[in-house]
């Protein structure tokens, strides 16, 4: 008798090991891109919700320096338009505050204070880091130390005293490694020289 030799094909029913490791890198990689998609989209609103309060605080700055000159001006006709003045009704930006070339000095400003008159001072170091307190949000009275520190500039040159370069600085880490800046600049005049 004699032998038949059939040849049969194998049928494979599942994956072999290197179609596995194959499928497990390409899905390996989708995951891998998702997640840092996921990533840098939180870092971005992150960034983008600590710039939008550092803006509105220098924003809020500028305006507090602005309604003291404003005040100044209404309260009474003895008030200086920027220094206030000894009258009831003026507001004072001590002149420590004020800027020149023989005073180089950054200044801390407080809008919510327990006084009618807004908080400003010199400060240097940790004395500007704003607090936050859930009740009366950022200052520098009272509650935790925030991210935030903001200084106010004021200088009042010597050639143009009815004018004065307000600049409202905020700066804050963004992780570890970085610190960012936001400054806004503004001019005021004593726009009603008597």
């Amino acid at each position: 008798m004699k032998k038949i030799y059939q040849f049969k094909k194998k049928v494979s029913k599942g994956f072999t090991l290197l179609e596995t490791l194959v499928a497990i890198f390409i899905l390996t990689i989708a995951i891998t891109a998702t997640l840092n998609a996921a990533q840098l989209g939180l870092q971005s609103s992150f960034y983008a919700r600590d710039q939008i309060t550092a803006y509105y605080l220098a924003v809020e700055a500028l305006e507090q320096v602005r309604n003291i000159r404003d005040t100044n001006y209404v309260a009474a006709t003895t008030c200086s338009w920027l220094t206030g003045g000894d009258t009831d009704g003026c507001q004072n930006i001590p002149p420590e505050c004020i800027r020149s070339d023989s005073n180089p000095v950054t200044c801390k400003i407080d809008v919510i204070t327990d006084q009618t008159v807004p908080g400003i001072s010199a400060c240097s170091g940790d004395q500007c880091i704003l607090k936050f307190d859930d009740a009366k949000g950022y200052n520098h009275v009272t509650g935790v130390d925030s991210k935030f520190i903001r200084t106010v500039d004021i200088e009042v040159k010597p050639t143009s005293p009815n004018e004065a370069v307000v600049v409202a600085s905020v700066t804050w880490k963004s992780g570890p490694f970085t610190t960012r800046v936001l400054k806004i600049k503004q001019v005021l005049f004593d726009w009603n020289v008597r």
